[in-house]
């Protein structure tokens, strides 16, 4: 009797969903580039993580972006708050290149590339001039010297 009514309720909440959980892979084109073009890193140091970032080359997936600039939707989460006040990228190992790094909010026009955000995430739009190598190293350190290095493929390697 125990395994009848396991089976019914078992059915029955099956049949009450009305979504399908592999609705979560039916993608947009451009969702299908991000996941293929998005880099994770842990911001570490030492052995110890302090967070983690993550980017996504955007230039690869809007193709009406303009042609002298490189677009990164870079996404950090570090467990504390403070570490996030004051940190450094470096892109493409050059200390003196200048960036725009704009601040997002969590609900933005690129955090559904992604699919994930949450409030304890900081969200920017990093913008520098055109590099020529096919691979853009982007480094960041927290104010605590942790760093993580995310190195974004511009094109097929």
């Amino acid at each position: 009797m125990k395994y009848i009514i396991f089976i019914f309720l078992t059915i029955f909440f099956t049949s009450c969903a009305d979504k399908d959980a592999f609705e979560v892979f039916d993608l947009k084109n451009d969702q299908k580039i991000a996941f293929d073009n998005f880099e994770r890193a842990k911001i570490q140091k030492d052995d110890k993580i302090y967070g983690i970032a993550t980017a996504v080359y955007l230039n690869k997936i809007y193709n009406n972006l303009p042609n002298n600039k490189e677009y990164v939707y870079l996404v950090l989460f570090t467990k504390k708050k403070k570490y996030l006040k004051y940190f450094k990228i470096k892109i493409n190992n050059n200390n003196n290149m200048y960036y725009e790094l704009k601040n997002l909010p969590v609900d933005n026009k690129y955090s559904y590339l992604i699919n994930f955000k949450n409030n304890w995430q900081n969200h920017y739009l990093l913008t520098f001039d055109k590099q020529e190598t096919k691979i853009i190293p982007i480094n960041i350190e927290l104010n605590n010297e942790a760093t993580a290095t995310l190195n974004l493929k511009k094109g097929d390697i």
